[in-house]
């Protein structure tokens, strides 16, 4: 039977039966993540910081006067985009050691975390106003407010994906609650710690949210991909360990591969740089 053939075999239950274990699926999806992998190596800008900054150029800005610099040296997002990256991955590493929980957070967390989403946008629109040609604003924008704005998001963003990331991978989840408010109640106060010690200018803090934040980018990227590909092949819940997951990671990550490749490829073709934005 021919390849393309056994991917669409029906499984039981109504699924369509993905053979993720089968050794051809698993060498093609590692081959040509490898392969995506190195020429995306070879065709952005050289160097450990430059590796960093095409990551971020698939998806922020990157205008300077909006960034945080260390020692002359941009960091690779924005500041609201670092918050949002940050707070995304401290808030999916937390709450993967909560276990497979597959259950939102009570009624009162969520309203505190669309809070964080109307700060979000209005702070947003409110900092995009400059641009304008009136320059219009309720308030002056800064970088401290887009830090903090992104870091409600971002942990917003991990509270929500969370349960959809273990009910698309695990087979038995936990019926509880992602987050209660003692857990939550730390990942606030870690992540304020975090934010003065970024806003003081701690350049050990500022380097590591640097290296950090565009890896967190990239692992959601990855988890909302494989739970996609899971989701699109009738495959999601079916998981009973990691083990069983090394290939639909596999695909996760070769699609965010070409994310931001795509991303990156038309942002080049339209600017002709690796330059921020200019507006």
């Amino acid at each position: 039977m021919k390849f393309w053939q056994q991917l669409m075999l029906p499984g039981p239950a109504g699924h369509r039966q993905l053979f993720f274990r089968d050794w051809l699926t698993y060498w093609f999806l590692q081959s040509s993540l490898l392969l995506g992998t190195g020429v995306w190596l070879g065709l952005t800008r050289k160097g450990f910081w430059g590796k960093l900054w095409a990551i971020a150029y698939s998806s922020c800005h990157q205008i300077p006067s909006r960034s945080f610099f260390v020692h002359e040296h941009q960091g690779p997002f924005c500041a609201r985009c670092t918050g949002m990256y940050l707070g995304a991955g401290v808030g999916i590493i937390a709450l993967a050691f909560k276990g497979r929980r597959i259950r939102w957070p009570r009624l009162s967390i969520l309203l505190v975390l669309a809070a964080f989403l109307v700060f979000f946008g209005l702070d947003g629109l409110n900092s995009f106003a400059q641009f304008l040609p009136d320059k219009w604003q309720l308030y002056t924008s800064t970088n401290s407010l887009r830090l903090l704005s992104g870091l409600g998001l971002g942990l917003g963003i991990a509270v929500i994906a969370m349960p959809i990331f273990n009910r698309a991978f695990w087979r038995e989840g936990k019926d509880e609650r992602i987050l209660n408010w003692g857990t939550f109640s730390l990942l606030l106060v870690f992540l304020a710690g975090a934010a003065a010690g970024i806003l003081s200018g701690w350049a050990p803090l500022l380097y590591f949210s640097f290296v950090f934040t565009p890896l967190s980018f990239l692992l959601l990227l990855i988890l909302l991909h494989t739970s996609l590909a899971l989701i699109f092949l009738r495959q999601d819940g079916q998981a009973k360990d990691w083990g069983e997951l090394r290939a639909p990671l596999l695909l996760g990550g070769l699609l965010a591969l070409l994310q931001i490749s795509a991303i990156a490829l038309l942002r080049y073709l339209l600017t002709g740089t690796w330059a921020p934005i200019n507006l």
